[in-house]
């Protein structure tokens, strides 16, 4: 094996060299041109957020009892869906947000929503 096979493997280890970083060079711009779409996208959903509402949300509470209250007070209002006289307590933001429209109850099991 003589110098000329040497340099060939080492010519050939270069050309690999050279391909491997070529390819990384692609991958990074490939990602970064991902990455800004994907940045986009999202921005552009995210503004969509506020004007097609779902009319839901979701409340948490530092523990059962509270929310075992705020339920208890919203349905006692409600009687197999003929209203009574009872309303539940209302707030400055009561009339604004339609409360007395709304439907409460326990939020399903994570794994049971599509998020």
């Amino acid at each position: 094996m003589g110098l000329a096979w040497y340099g060939h493997v080492l010519g050939v280890f270069l050309a690999c060299q050279q391909r491997v970083f070529v390819l990384q060079e692609e991958a990074v711009s490939y990602y970064t041109k991902r990455e800004a779409k994907l940045k986009e996208e999202y921005r552009k959903e995210k503004e969509k957020v506020h004007t097609k509402p779902l009319g839901m949300a979701f409340v948490t509470f530092q523990n059962e009892a509270m929310t075992a209250i705020i339920l208890k007070d919203f349905n006692a209002c409600q009687v197999q869906g003929c209203r009574c006289r009872q309303e539940p307590q209302s707030s400055q933001f009561s009339e604004v947000l339609h409360v007395y429209n709304w439907s409460v109850s326990y939020a399903p099991d994570p794994q049971n929503v599509r998020w």
